[in-house]
């Protein structure tokens, strides 16, 4: 894809970190033996993509989900930093006490590369402290939109509830997450397609083993959305370690929808009655891993209904499978285990799945 951009451009230079980084990569995707797949898109892709339908490129003032003008929110900002980027990639050797090979020679290189782009004044890197043990590491463009942090910061804080109050899981330590926030649609693509991810059909996308998100800022709601979901999945990773597909984005777009108080499931589940399909709970295992564009749209619903089932009819039930999940982080369990749990407690309760989806759409008619 051509770029009209000067040699000394930000992005010109992050281009060829990113090229260093898709090398490093190598390093720090061993190959895994096990019978389940790596939570990702395919085995050899080390992403999650948030996927949604693109129509406008600016960024616009709107409401936030509380029903408060973005205005009136709390004047936030991320506090100004001196760029580390030592710091910024210390815990890429061990997440969740997995052991992750790298090259020392490369892992240098590219933190020099990335120490550069900072001197090219396009963009600001900053620290948002959400609570006493979640803060972001962020870097976005100058002039960046300010109502952003608060929108994002109270809906982070609502999704850190909502895991407490309804599935028993906190943070215990202090986490953190990185976000890239990038303004033009062309380079969002550009730039992933230099570490070898189809950005197409995504606005956003998580690297579990770095802990690195890159969001794709379209509107202001959009931007708040889609970082709240790539930051659903550090917490994920925080939580459980690494899970399956259908799981980990069944959990980030439940807990992003939850984070909006006008959101109402019923609803999108009468118009994907009607105007798409919605998978049952052992298609959405079976299609697992080899989720793509054209089916994005109903698979990431499927996956959100059927953890809004689980939660809201079945919350003891998987609170412990999410617990037995996470006594071995480093990888998820067999998706056949998660398929027979999840089928079982369907089964077992007094109000199975087909018939709690079809009470949903009822009560909207």
């Amino acid at each position: 894809m051509a770029h009209n951009q000067q040699p000394n451009n930000l992005f010109t230079i992050l281009f060829s970190l990113l090229a260093v980084i898709a090398a490093l990569l190598v390093f720090l995707y061993p190959d895994a033996n096990q019978t389940a797949p790596q939570p990702t898109q395919a085995n050899k892709t080390p992403a999650i993509p948030r996927a949604q339908t693109i129509d406008k490129f600016e960024l616009k003032q709107v409401e936030s989900n509380d029903s408060k003008p973005a205005k009136q929110l709390e004047v936030i900002k991320p506090e100004q930093q001196v760029f580390d980027v030592g710091q910024l990639f210390a815990d890429t050797t061990s997440i969740n006490n997995c052991a992750i090979e790298r090259d020392e020679d490369l892992y240098l290189q590219v933190m020099y590369m990335l120490e550069d782009t900072f001197n090219q004044h396009d963009y600001l890197y900053g620290k948002l402290k959400i609570n006493d043990t979640l803060s972001v590491q962020a870097i976005y463009p100058i002039g960046f939109n300010d109502a952003f942090w608060a929108m994002y910061k109270n809906q982070l804080l609502e999704v850190l509830k909502t895991y407490s109050e309804e599935l028993s899981f906190s943070l215990i330590k202090p986490t953190e997450i990185v976000l890239f926030l990038l303004p033009e649609r062309e380079e969002y693509i550009s730039l992933l397609e230099q570490i070898s991810f189809d950005g197409q059909a995504s606005i956003g996308v998580y690297f579990p083993y770095t802990n690195l998100a890159f969001v794709n800022l379209i509107t202001l709601e959009q931007s708040v959305e889609t970082a709240v979901h790539e930051s659903i999945h550090r917490l994920n990773q925080y939580f459980f370690g690494f899970t399956a597909r259908v799981i980990n984005e069944g959990l980030a777009e439940y807990f992003e929808s939850t984070a909006n108080q006008a959101y109402k499931i019923a609803d999108e589940l009468k118009k994907f009655e009607q105007q798409d399909y919605v998978l049952e709970p052992h298609e959405l295992f079976t299609a697992y891993p080899t989720w793509t564009p054209d089916d994005y749209a109903a698979l990431y619903f499927s996956a959100k209904l059927l953890t809004h089932y689980l939660i809201k009819q079945t919350p003891k039930e998987f609170t412990q499978l999410m617990i037995t999940e996470a006594e071995d982080k480093c990888s998820p369990l067999p998706l056949d285990q998660y398929s027979q749990q999840i089928e079982s407690l369907i089964i077992e309760q007094e109000q199975n799945y087909i018939e709690w989806r079809g009470e949903l759409i009822s009560t909207q008619l």
